[in-house]
């Protein structure tokens, strides 16, 4: 009978999954849109150039781990420049946080609190607006949630085979995005405490600790082998210090977290309910919780994407509260308003349930609203950029042949024309230009280098390279204010 109820439930879990992913691919710019972030071009563009045998951090600059930028390679050696295809990949690291989001709650909490969980997963931004992005911290956060369900696993059937496969999934997690590394002391302390708790008499210390050893002696070995292989010691700079610089920036004070105080004292009832019940596996997303809320809330700038960080575990905790809820309005309901029915936990249950519309009538509207487009099937898969972006392609093509070098910090721009970008200037993000860490000296060094063909610069300010360029590069015309196109001066000759 269990067999067929788990059967039962995979089935509905990976419905579930695929109508989220035909939603995507019928309704959503997965297939048109020239770029959804500008992190798309910097991290197609680090694949492009890393498939091109540029290694990473010793010659292609790069502030983040390397792992998605190799899986992104790959997918260009199969499939060549294609965004569609990298996208695709992002879209089934989406499709398992869907599932997995189903799937923990509904073996951990019931089937009530899994489609609540994921409901708020689909509807608070940005779970969806970055579902099918070409981006790295979903990525991770998928393989962080994966590490968890393994991990959950493990405490259940206590087959190493789970244990293994959590290590392993997180250390990936980490050299894709490094604030995955948050839930490494969590899962070691959660692992530590289950096998002090369960330690038997006459257990040597080897035998009781072997699980938290195992999985440690794993995660650290990947994780190392990985940075000393691929990232070096010599490149840890590229890695943190930008990131380090920018929080005392004034530019990113701004730029800040923060979570409705209604969906918090929700996630608060979420864990007294949790510790109630004595749903021990339940305190890691308790702690991955907490533990990201005061990382998010420490740190400058948060970009509207790393959000996902705490909203991911948060859901889970706070749909475990708002199922009871509906659990204690189903049985005030049945006439069970009796003296029996008058226990604290039915009223903070009905306080959780009226936190839960609360919070989904003031929460600000879904923005993936926006981004979507009229169905049709089949899906309408023809590139539909705007004329300021054809019209900037078609100048860069017009001189392809001729170029080997794009500079630009729009690097979409040199990703989907095939044309290589200075491997030092791969990355023109608003974190190493803003503080410091990339100076105008450095790109006016590099255009004296490589004296690329072509050069598109529009994010930021470049007095001192636009005033260089002007000895050897003809501004085209139909460049605006924004996005100047500069080209060697013999092309126009």
């Amino acid at each position: 009978m269990k067999a067929d109820e788990s059967k039962k439930s995979l089935y509905w879990e990976i419905g579930l999954t695929a109508l989220f992913v035909v939603a995507v691919l019928l309704f959503f710019p997965i297939w048109s849109s020239f770029q959804l972030d500008a992190d798309e071009g910097v991290n197609l563009g680090k694949a492009m150039l890393l498939d091109k045998g540029f290694k990473l951090y010793s010659e292609t600059w790069s502030d983040q781990p390397p792992v998605l930028t190799y899986i992104l390679a790959g997918i260009i050696r199969l499939f060549g420049n294609t965004v569609v295809i990298a996208r695709l990949a992002i879209l089934a690291f989406s499709a398992l946080i869907v599932w997995l989001t189903l799937r923990i709650m509904q073996r951990n909490a019931s089937l009530g609190a899994a489609i609540i969980a994921l409901l708020l997963l689909l509807y608070i931004d940005p779970f969806v607006r970055i579902s099918y992005a070409v981006m790295i911290g979903l990525p991770a956060i998928s393989l962080g949630l994966f590490s968890l369900f393994a991990l959950l696993q493990w405490h259940k059937s206590a087959k190493y085979s789970w244990l293994l496969l959590s290590a392993v999934v997180l250390a990936l997690s980490v050299m894709i995005k490094l604030f995955s590394g948050l839930l490494a002391p969590i899962f070691f302390i959660g692992l530590l405490v289950s096998d002090f708790k369960g330690r038997e008499k006459g257990e040597s210390l080897w035998q009781t600790y072997l699980p938290t050893l195992t999985w440690s002696i794993v995660f650290t070995l990947l994780l190392a082998t990985i940075f000393f292989l691929v990232v070096g010691v010599e490149n840890v700079q590229q890695l943190i210090g930008p990131h380090l610089d920018a929080r005392d920036m004034k530019v990113f004070q701004n730029i800040s977290f923060s979570a409705a105080n209604s969906f918090l004292l929700l996630a608060g009832l979420g864990i007294l309910f949790i510790v109630q019940d004595k749903k021990w596996l339940f305190y890691y997303p308790v702690a991955w919780m907490i533990v990201s809320y005061i990382l998010l809330l420490n740190q400058r700038p948060v970009w509207y994407h790393q959000v996902l960080l705490f909203n991911v575990p948060a859901f889970l905790v706070a749909a475990y509260a708002a199922n009871e809820g509906f659990v204690s309005l189903r049985k005030a309901i049945a006439g069970r308003l009796k003296a029996e029915w008058r226990t604290p936990r039915n009223y903070f249950g009905l306080a959780a349930l009226v936190l839960f519309f609360v919070f989904l009538i003031t929460a600000p509207s879904p923005r993936f609203v926006e981004d979507m487009q009229a169905f049709s099937f089949p899906p309408n898969i023809a590139e539909d950029f705007s004329e300021t972006r054809l019209e900037t392609l078609s100048a860069i093509e017009r001189y392809a042949a001729e170029t080997v070098w794009l500079l630009t910090d729009r690097p979409m721009y040199a990703y989907r024309t095939g044309i290589l970008m200075p491997p030092e200037l791969a990355v023109i993000s608003s974190k190493r230009f803003l503080t410091g860490n990339l100076r105008e000296s450095e790109i006016i060094e590099t255009i004296k280098a490589y004296r690329p063909e072509q050069v598109l610069l529009g994010r930021f300010d470049y007095e001192h390279v636009f005033a260089f360029l002007a000895e050897d590069y003809t501004l085209l015309p139909y460049s605006e204010e924004k996005d100047l196109h500069f080209v060697l001066n013999e092309f126009v000759e």
